[in-house]
């Protein structure tokens, strides 16, 4: 019992201390040293610092278990490692310097063959068991990512762990995680690892593995690869070693791992997870993949994925057999991405229980999807190509088409809206270049459409776009109306911009159940228009209409050209018309949007009792302008559209108005 005697525990220690010190060359110190038995060395405030004079690393208490026969040769094999309270500082000055811990590395390993004398320590742990313990990596020069975990800056602590290693050699390993956790300074907390791992030069075989999180439970019953036609662990390992795996059902919440993913930081509710998986690692077969989410969303699929490791060379097959997600479903999901409360639109409620039954395959670069999208109001089939190019500078492209069933649209509206059934065609080819926005061409045919009660079929569409701007035509043949429009539209604000071209042919409104005023009208005309602006107020350009011919059962009226100009602006402006009825202009300052309220408010002055403007927040603008028209016969116009009154001889007016006098002319004239 020597080794309980207190002389021999301190010279033991001297002995531990000087060897490290020695072969380190930095301060070790140990604050004491106890033997319990023969075979444990409890040592108390152990303490290293790294070549800078940081501390690398510090316990409260370490507990080894020691072999007893090599302690006759003067060594100190140890088998078991009990670590309480232990600290280790890791860091590199730049991610390219060694670690500080490197040192220690070199002073440890063996540089050449020359045989030497045994170590007097010898580091060879069976089971290793730690409680509280604190890990720190840093590289010195990197930023840091506050609320994201960054493997640059690590800081780990309330590290338990109890490892058993039975066997550790070159060629095989027979190890055991009993049980882990730890917590990341970034939020990331793991209540619990564990796994068994078997392995050698044929095989690698784990079992039990199981991971914990706050509200995510994980579990692997059984993994194995298969290393019989790999000669070497090195790329061949990737195609040569068959794997086989298999997810018990688990749960799994997203919330868990939002350090690495902070998109996740709201999901908090849990999603089932379970999978099979086999083949190499290179071309992985994932079989029965079941997503539950409740009630609310159920996706099973399975999925061949071949050349992981290249993933410019990946391929993948994929197949949904089955999946679905309720309007409950789609909300909870949508709020769990969002820290603020999601309502669905009234319109997508109404779309029922999504239904979904599909394929994906291709590279990565060039995926070709297709499927069935069915809901409450129909169902729509898509056959897509999507994907990127980097060589030509394509951030992403998507190509293909887009078909519907006929679609029950009015159900998404409230009751007695105007719509009915819908039915389409949609093919599409556009593409996004790196740094800009996506533009291309698309091509539609309404098959159907009800509008009113009217069914309208064969409407054509198609043109180019690109952000903000629709540059094509569209086409309507129709028994009662013919319509042939073409022209860009160019949104950009106040310099909106419209240039187009429209022929309207045996236009009958009454069948279309769009108009019932008049008995059996037949319009038709043709207009151009070529303006900018996006309210009435900043509008420049013209609108012309060109032989309007409108027909009803007992009257008719043929108008030549109807046109009219804007131009100028602010207190400059000046508004053309000409045609065969109505001719001439008015100039000065006006806001249509604004002229009924000022007159109103002027009329006010003049007849108090008659008129009364209430109080508005309405910017009221400058109505200050002069206007000259001249009327022709009206007569057959009147007849027509059933107007209340005519004009029988020519007649001019003249007029000038000035809102912030509320001065006003008007006289009128007849030749």
């Amino acid at each position: 019992m020597l080794v309980n005697i207190p002389f021999i525990q301190t010279k033991i220690a001297e002995i531990a201390t000087e060897e490290l010190r020695d072969r380190l060359g930095v301060p070790v110190r140990i604050s004491n040293v106890d033997i319990e038995w023969f075979n444990r060395l409890v040592i108390e405030g152990l303490y290293l610092e790294d070549q800078d004079g940081k501390v690398l690393f510090r316990a409260n208490h370490l507990a080894a278990g020691v072999d007893v026969l090599p302690l006759l040769e003067g060594r100190f094999v140890f088998n078991t490692v009990r670590l309480f309270g232990p600290e280790v500082y890791l860091s590199k000055k730049t991610a390219t310097s060694p670690l500080n811990l490197q040192f220690v590395i070199d002073a440890f390993a063996r540089k050449d063959t020359t045989p030497k004398p045994k170590p007097k320590i010898d580091l060879r742990f069976n089971t290793i068991l730690i409680r509280q313990g604190h890990f720190r990596y840093d590289v010195e020069d990197a930023p840091t990512t506050p609320g994201k975990f960054n493997a640059k800056h690590v800081d780990v602590h309330n590290l338990s762990a109890k490892i058993s290693l039975r066997a550790l050699k070159n060629d095989s390993i027979n190890a055991q995680i009993k049980k882990m956790s730890l917590e990341e300074s970034v939020g990331f907390s793991l209540d619990k690892l564990s796994f068994s791992v078997v392995g050698n030069r044929d095989s690698i075989h784990l079992q039990d593995f199981e991971i914990h999180l706050p509200q995510t439970s994980l579990r692997i019953p059984e993994a194995k690869v298969d290393l019989t036609q790999v000669d070497t662990l090195n790329a061949s390992l990737v195609d040569k070693a068959p794997v086989a795996l298999k997810i018990a059902p688990s749960r799994v919440c997203l919330k868990d791992i939002s350090a690495f993913v902070p998109a996740f930081r709201n999901f908090t509710d849990s999603i089932e997870l379970s999978a099979r998986a086999d083949g190499l690692i290179n071309h992985i077969n994932l079989e029965n993949l079941t997503l539950k989410y409740g009630k609310k969303m159920l996706l099973v699929g399975k999925m061949d994925l071949r050349g992981i490791t290249r993933p410019e060379d990946a391929f993948v097959v994929g197949q949904v057999n089955k999946m679905y997600i309720t309007t409950v479903g789609l909300s909870d999901l949508l709020n769990n991405f969002s820290k603020d409360r999601v309502v669905l639109p009234p319109a997508l409620v109404k779309l029922g229980t999504i239904n979904f039954t599909g394929e994906i395959s291709g590279f990565f670069n060039h995926l070709i999807a297709y499927g069935k999208l069915s809901t409450a109001i129909g169902s729509i089939q898509t056959d897509l190509i999507f994907g990127h190019d980097k060589k030509n500078q394509v951030a992403a492209f998507l190509k293909g088409r887009v078909r519907t069933e006929e679609l029950n649209v009015t159900d998404l509206l409230k009751a007695n809206n105007p719509l009915g059934k819908a039915k389409c065609y949609i093919e599409i080819d556009a593409s996004r270049p790196v740094g800009g926005h996506f533009a291309g061409k698309i091509q539609a045919n309404v098959q159907r459409f009800d509008f009113k009660g009217y069914t309208y079929r064969d409407i054509q569409l198609d043109g180019n776009f690109r952000r903000n701007a629709f540059d094509g035509r569209i086409l309507l043949n129709d028994p009662n109306g013919v319509l042939s429009a073409n022209g860009i539209f160019e949104n950009q604000g106040a310099a909106s911009r419209f240039d187009f071209q429209a022929s309207v042919k045996h236009f009958r409104p009454d069948r279309l159940h769009l108009l019932e005023k008049y008995e059996e009208p037949d319009i038709s005309f043709a207009m151009k228009a070529n303006f900018t602006g996006n309210t009435i107020d900043n509008l420049a350009g013209s609108i012309q209409v060109d032989s309007l011919d409108f027909r009803t059962e007992p009257d008719s009226f043929f108008l030549k050209k109807f046109q009219v100009e804007a131009a100028g602006h602010a207190m400059e402006r000046n508004l053309q018309i000409s045609s065969d009825i109505v001719n001439g202009e008015i100039k000065g300052a006006y806001s249509f949007a604004t002229l009924i309220p000022s007159l109103l408010k002027t009329f006010e002055s003049y007849l108090p009792a008659l008129v009364h403007v209430a109080p508005s927040k309405q910017e009221i603008k400058d109505n200050n302008f002069t206007l000259l028209l001249t009327i022709e016969n009206t007569e057959a116009l009147s007849q027509t559209l059933k107007l209340p009154f005519s004009v029988l001889h020519p007649a001019r007016i003249t007029g000038s108005y000035d809102n912030h006098y509320n001065s006003r002319l008007i006289s009128l004239g007849f030749d």
